[in-house]
């Protein structure tokens, strides 16, 4: 018996203007479609409509300031990825060939995925709906996230300069918040800034150019690349 083959129409994904991004029925279907998640608050939603957008499809600029380096764009794409907990993220990633901080070539994966309200749920137990950030180490027979960035906790607003800080308090699993901190201050230094983990600066009320979106970029890839650095100690330590 032949095999069925279905052929799709490929709709190409475009950088918006700032106009269409924030406007009401493309950010319900940005919600409708999972990217928001379900408890995040609303005056959030033209930021991550926004910010979604971008990722996907913004111009990057490298600077090739930092010790891992973006070799080269794959532009957009969808996957899914994984985590620890058994739960996973379909959807689209913006994808990259990284030289890592050892000097290895891999395929890193970014993307933004809201998760649902949950109460009582026998596996997850109570969920507030966060929307998270996602970088996933794509590696044949190997492949996991290795950054989920809670968007809600570590994207804060700043009212006098009218932008969201991104930083993280070093999360792990398998290390303490300290040793990871120590870890970076060790092999990426340049993403502490006043004592903190700083991830970047983005603007909450207006299109996010290459100039706004490119730093944040290359200092994601670099603490992603220094997260699968501990990922692999950690893997050899069980060995």
């Amino acid at each position: 018996m032949k095999g069925k083959v279905e052929y799709t129409s490929f709709r190409p994904l475009r950088r918006l203007s700032y106009d269409l991004t924030t406007y009401d029925r493309y950010v319900q279907h940005i919600r409708k479609e999972g990217y928001i998640g379900e408890g995040t608050p609303v005056k959030m939603d033209w930021f991550l409509s926004e910010l979604q957008n971008f990722l996907l499809c913004g111009k990057i600029t490298l600077s090739g300031m930092y010790r891992s380096s973006i070799i080269e764009d794959l532009s957009y794409g969808f996957f899914s990825f994984g985590n620890a907990s058994g739960g996973s993220f379909p959807g689209y990633y913006r994808s990259f060939i990284v030289q890592d901080l050892d000097g290895k070539f891999d395929i890193y994966r970014i993307g933004m995925f809201g998760t649902p309200i949950l109460v009582d749920d026998p596996v997850y137990g109570n969920r507030t709906g966060n929307t998270y950030l996602t970088v996933a180490k794509d590696q044949t027979g190997n492949s996991s996230n290795i950054l989920q960035l809670n968007i809600d906790q570590f994207f804060t607003y700043s009212k006098g300069k009218d932008f969201y800080k991104v930083w993280h308090n070093g999360r792990r699993n398998g290390y303490k918040n300290k040793e990871v901190i120590e870890s970076v201050e060790k092999f990426t230094p340049d993403l502490m800034l006043a004592g903190e983990l700083y991830l970047g600066s983005l603007p909450a009320h207006r299109s996010i150019t290459s100039e706004d979106g490119s730093d944040f970029i290359e200092r994601l890839i670099e603490y992603a690349c220094l997260r699968a650095k501990l990922a692999q100690k950690r893997k050899k330590k069980g060995n």
